[in-house]
């Protein structure tokens, strides 16, 4: 080293025997990620060379047998339904816009099959499907909020499964009735929400809460 000189830092990191170093110019990707001392390696270029293996490996490995990758696949997730859970949310938080994308060609591809998917979902899944489609439905209007399944099983307890105008029993069959309409300004919040028989939500309709109450009624 010519004298006057300072060391650079991987010098500097060898004198003082530290494993890592920052280094004082990015790498020829562009990374400003830790270097190794010893090779002077950057650690995001060599995460990048991991994950391209891994994968590789992965597609090798899927390859070779699909069916028992499938299954391995499978039982993995039923064993950690929270952890998949965790890990689904946060990779499309992170990927929002491309999952966005990726789903809506898959329907266009495959109108047929994403149709009699959602068929069957809606067959063995009623109560999630109605509350699906009134969140869908509301999102387009352009109302504010959504709530979920159990809020509506909160709603059938706190009104001891009756409706709230007339009293009937709508333990069996039952609307989501927004108090305040949406088109009078409603949200779509859990507050907003209301659980009444058929008969009434269709009288209501969109008709002003205090108004229709008065109407039946019920208010002075």
């Amino acid at each position: 080293m010519p004298r006057g000189r300072l060391p650079g830092a991987r010098a500097r990191a060898k004198l003082l025997g530290e494993r890592f170093y920052t280094p004082d110019t990015p790498c020829c990707y562009g990374h400003t990620a830790l270097r190794r001392t010893s090779s002077g390696a950057c650690l995001e270029c060599a995460r990048a060379i991991d994950k391209r293996r891994s994968k590789r490996r992965h597609q090798e490995r899927y390859g070779a047998n699909p069916e028992r990758e499938r299954q391995r696949s499978a039982a993995y997730r039923l064993k950690n339904p929270e952890k998949i859970k965790a890990y689904d949310k946060e990779h499309y938080a992170k990927n929002a816009e491309r999952e966005k994308a990726d789903w809506k060609r898959y329907r266009e591809l495959n109108r047929e099959r994403t149709l009699e998917t959602q068929r069957l979902w809606k067959i063995n899944n009623p109560e999630k499907w109605r509350v699906a489609w009134t969140n869908a439905k509301s999102r387009r209007r352009g109302a504010e909020g959504k709530f979920s399944q159990q809020d509506v099983i909160d709603l059938m307890t706190s009104q001891k499964g009756q409706c709230v105008y007339c009293k009937e029993d709508i333990k069996a069959k039952y609307h989501i009735d927004h108090i305040m309409p949406i088109s009078r300004g409603g949200t779509n919040y859990r507050n907003n929400l209301q659980l009444l028989c058929p008969f009434c939500n269709i009288s209501k309709n969109n008709r002003d809460p205090i108004e229709y109450a008065q109407s039946r009624g019920l208010l002075l």
